[in-house]
This record gives structure tokens, sequence and C-alpha cells, in this order.
């Protein structure tokens, strides 16, 4: 055997060292990216250890082409939940999967969303001011004193016409 093929069947051995096959998933042990992908140094290098082992399995990876998971399970190193796609695949599968940030806080508008900072209340104190011939400035330092909340003259304007908290009288 030589020193190249040695050098492969210890890196895929250490790789194999890192994983904790359950009865469907096999969850990576070892390091993580910040995103939660396992994380894997060949050579001086950190890699996606889901795309590793899907290297090992399938062989190489085109330029261009990523690899996803069925079971949507970051840590997953199982080849049989990975398959290949392009960043617009993967994002159609995110959007049918509804896991993309925008569809899963798809119906959580206005005061029901935890990042909001405005409820109907404030929503009704604007629009009523703002008929009365308030003007944006005197509406922004009027809702930062009065509900101490910081409000841009946009946000406001998308709250008079009606282009965001459609659903408050």
């Amino acid at each position: 055997m030589s020193k190249s093929k040695i050098e492969w069947t210890e890196i895929v051995k250490r790789f194999w060292s890192y994983v904790d096959k359950t009865q469907s998933c096999w969850l990576w042990k070892a390091g993580l990216f910040s995103n939660g992908y396992g994380q894997f140094r060949v050579r001086n290098k950190k890699i996606k250890a889901h795309r590793f082992a899907y290297e090992i399995a399938n062989g190489k990876i085109l330029p261009n082409i990523i690899v996803c998971h069925s079971c949507d399970n970051p840590k997953c190193v199982n080849p049989k939940h990975l398959f290949l796609s392009t960043h617009k695949g993967n994002a159609l599968d995110r959007e049918f999967k509804k896991r993309h940030p925008h569809t899963q806080t798809a119906d959580l508008s206005g005061e029901k969303n935890p990042a909001s900072k405005i409820n109907p209340l404030i929503v009704h104190t604007i629009r009523k001011y703002r008929k009365k011939g308030h003007t944006y400035s005197q509406l922004v330092g009027g809702v930062e004193i009065s509900f101490n909340i910081k409000l841009s003259k946009s946000q406001i304007a998308n709250i008079v016409h009606r282009r965001c908290w459609k659903n408050v009288g």
C-alpha cells in the first residue's frame, strides 16, 4: 500500500472515531462550526464533517455543489441521510420544509412576534396623533417619551399608511 493510501485510511479511521452511530442519524461528537455543523480537520484544513462523510461513501463532490441533510440534523454524517444539491435547491428544500426563518415566523405577525416592540396601543396612538396633524418627527419623540421605545420616521409612516399592522383598526 502506498504512503498516501495508508494516510487516507488513517484519516478515514480517525473521522469515524468521532461518530456516534444511532438507529437513524450518525451524530458528530467532535468540534462544530458556529452554525452547528460538524468540523473535521484534514491536512490542516477544516471541512464540514457531513461533506467528508459523503465523499467517503460516494467520491469527490463537484465545485458549487453542496451536501444537504434529508434528516435536517446538522450533526448527522450518515451518508444515507445526505444528498447533493445546489444552493438554490437547498433553499427550495428549506422553504418546502418550512425551516427558513421567514417561513417559521410568517404567522408571528404583530405583537405575536417575540421581537416586536410595538403593540396595538402604540399603533392606535400613532395613527390618532397623525390624524390630529402631528409630524413624523413629533411622533418619533412622542413614542419615545410615552412608550420608551425608539421608532424611525419610516417605521411610523409604515404604521400610519397601514403597510404594517394592517389588522389594527
